[in-house]
């Protein structure tokens, strides 16, 4: 595959740089990158590896452009509210590179689509604002060897790194599940300035063009920490851990974790057939309203997981399903043999 004359005045002053040249315009070309997430993180991100010329960019995103998220997720205009992220994402980004193969997937990322779609890419950008999704990534990377990024934001914070597959280390040794359930947000709950999520973005599609042109001062091996407030930036050194379950000398090889319909629930519950529901919300959620079953918070599983039995199946619920997706990871790292959680959550459940 070479550049026609279009590409090459389209990228003249990136080849223009002695470590990049024609041949590293050409190793982006042939690189495929997926992005999960057309917002925050993913609008800067997709905007940058356009611009540098990746040649084949999906991007997965089932939500429509709010009102709201005009403040940040700077691909999107008034006139966009109401549509389809990935159908306005991919018309503007084609306009601005027509050399860009963009695929899109209006569907949400879940363990039903997963490996699927991470198998037809190289490098898989996690913008999402939910941290049960890069455990999921993180899993299928490992198993297939490909390379991610992701980045996370918390008030004027945010953080950023890029995994090597089965080089090296894991989001796993960075972030075990069972000690990272107390951080995690049912959904974006926080404030955010829109700088900083434009940032990590484009540090997140620093990290993957640096990655592909394998340039002298990549540090795909450090975790980065950003913190807008004082202008803080700090690169911290990571290692593999050697008793992580995902990439250590001890890993293990997790179970499926299925999605459940509403339907499906339904139909066991009417059977009277034996499972384990467990709802990983708040006492106060589950108060105000519940399907049954066991209510342990998900800050609580990973203490209280001798509560449950690892011979009965399991399926968990929450508001949605971003804290039992994350529960369900923990569950399986605890040698639970059979775990599902409920599509849509109990939001669905009462729709």
């Amino acid at each position: 595959m070479e550049l026609n004359t279009a590409e090459k005045l389209f990228y003249a002053k990136q080849i223009m740089l002695p470590d990049v040249g024609i041949e590293g315009q050409l190793k982006l070309k042939n690189t495929r990158v997926l992005c999960i997430g057309a917002g925050g993180l993913g609008s800067p991100l997709l905007q940058t590896l356009v611009s540098a010329g990746i040649g084949k960019i999906g991007i997965v995103d089932h939500d429509v452009v709010e009102l709201s998220n005009l403040q940040r997720q700077i691909l999107y205009r008034y006139e966009d509210v109401n549509l389809k992220k990935v159908s306005i994402a991919k018309k503007y980004l084609q306009k601005l590179n027509p050399h860009i193969d963009i695929v899109v997937y209006p569907e949400k990322f879940d363990v039903s689509n997963a490996r699927e779609l991470i198998a037809q890419y190289d490098i898989i950008a996690d913008c999402t604002d939910y941290l049960a999704n890069r455990y999921l990534v993180n899993q299928i990377c490992m198993e297939l060897n490909k390379s991610f990024v992701f980045a996370g934001i918390w008030q004027h914070q945010g953080q950023c790194m890029l995994f090597q597959g089965k080089q090296g280390p894991c989001f796993e040794c960075l972030f075990p599940a069972d000690s990272t359930a107390e951080v995690l947000s049912d959904c974006n709950e926080l404030g955010v300035l829109a700088v900083l999520p434009n940032l990590l973005g484009t540090l997140q599609a620093n990290l993957i063009i640096q990655h592909v042109l394998k340039l002298q001062n990549s540090l795909p091996q450090y975790f980065y920490h950003i913190d807008i407030s004082n202008l803080e930036f700090r690169p911290y050194s990571v290692e593999q851990n050697l008793q992580c379950r995902v990439c250590g000398v001890n890993k293990i090889a997790y179970p499926a974790i299925n999605i459940i319909s509403i339907e499906t629930l339904k139909h066991k519950l009417a059977n009277t057939e034996n499972f384990i529901l467990l709802d990983v919300r708040s006492r106060e959620e589950h108060e105000i309203q519940n399907l049954g079953g066991i209510l342990i918070p998900l800050p609580e599983l990973s203490s209280r997981i001798a509560e449950l039995d690892p011979a009965i199946p399991v399926i968990v619920y929450c508001r949605t399903d971003v804290r039992s997706q994350m529960a369900a990871h923990i569950l399986c790292e605890n040698n639970f043999t059979s775990v599902a959680y409920l599509k849509g959550g109990i939001t669905a459940w009462t729709t």
